[in-house]
């Protein structure tokens, strides 16, 4: 992994501004801590990366009919907060530890043995399902916040 420099700032931030896609700036550099919020990544493929405390909040990630390969990612403490994921989403194994989901658009994903406890979802968009998250974790009250205002019998 290459380190983020100050001059790779500067150029992230100008793309940004002029909703210019920075995916070919962040391949290959280490993006821990780093405010990204409001890019447009078309590709985000980071298996077995770290990017913990990441501010990806208002992000466009990914492209329709590809996928984004986050397998094994550790994710903690990152912001996707209004994110929309474009494409396919793979998070198997993934760390994502009190990040928060809120507001995120992330529909065609598949999380199994993923780990979301301290996870905040407040009407995020995801596929709830066995199958797409086999042993994912959550928090033992998840299905109750989830579920506080059904009608439940």
């Amino acid at each position: 992994m290459k380190p983020f420099t100050n001059n790779l700032q500067k150029e992230i931030d100008i793309r940004i501004k002029n909703g210019v896609d920075i995916a070919d700036l962040i391949e290959g550099i280490d993006i821990r801590g780093i405010n990204l919020s409001g890019a447009i990544i078309s590709k985000f493929n980071r298996a077995n990366d770290d990017i913990s405390n990441c501010n990806l909040s208002h992000t466009v990630i990914g492209k329709d009919g590809q996928t984004n390969d986050l397998c094994s990612v550790k994710a903690q403490n990152v912001i996707f907060k209004g994110a929309k994921f474009l494409g396919k989403t793979i998070l198997r194994h993934a760390d994502l530890r009190n990040s928060n989901l809120t507001e995120t658009y992330i529909p065609y994903t598949e999380y199994q043995y993923a780990d979301f406890r301290g996870c905040r979802f407040c009407a995020c968009i995801m596929t709830i399902g066995s199958r797409e998250g086999l042993k994912a974790r959550f928090d033992k009250n998840f299905m109750d916040e989830l579920s506080k205002y059904w009608i439940t019998e």
